[in-house]
């Protein structure tokens, strides 16, 4: 029994090795025909440097395209790990924009309002040019 089971796995290992990876890309997937274009993948720098417009847009542009592969009954998980970089994106920008409002605030109340004086480029730049 024990030969068999020896034998079986050296017919297996055998295949293994020879069989050969050819790597198709998914976009050229004979199985998958997208109704949209497959997604780009943005390297998160590139996603950071976006104006807030641009990358609302884009989410927008994303989750249609997603819901029409969905409805073409085929895996949406490129657009899926797209959306979820971009939602991570905004809501990292939220939290810095509610951080930053709430250091302003304890800023404020640090001085008295008497004490705190508006800042005039124009009379800093005068200075600047003497």
């Amino acid at each position: 029994m024990s030969k068999k089971k020896r034998n079986n796995t050296n017919q297996v290992q055998n295949n293994f090795d020879s069989y050969e990876y050819e790597y198709v890309p998914v976009t050229q997937s004979p199985h998958q025909h997208y109704p949209v274009p497959v997604p780009e993948v943005v390297n998160m720098d590139v996603t950071a440097l976006l104006l807030d417009d641009e990358l609302y847009s884009k989410l927008n542009l994303l989750e249609s395209d997603r819901l029409k592969v969905l409805d073409a009954r085929l895996d949406p998980l490129l657009w899926e790990v797209e959306i979820a970089y971009l939602r991570r994106e905004i809501g990292i920008r939220k939290l810095r924009r509610e951080a930053h409002e709430k250091y302003l605030q304890e800023v404020i109340a640090m001085y008295p309002e008497e004490e705190i004086v508006e800042f005039d480029d124009v009379k800093y730049a005068g200075s600047n040019l003497n």
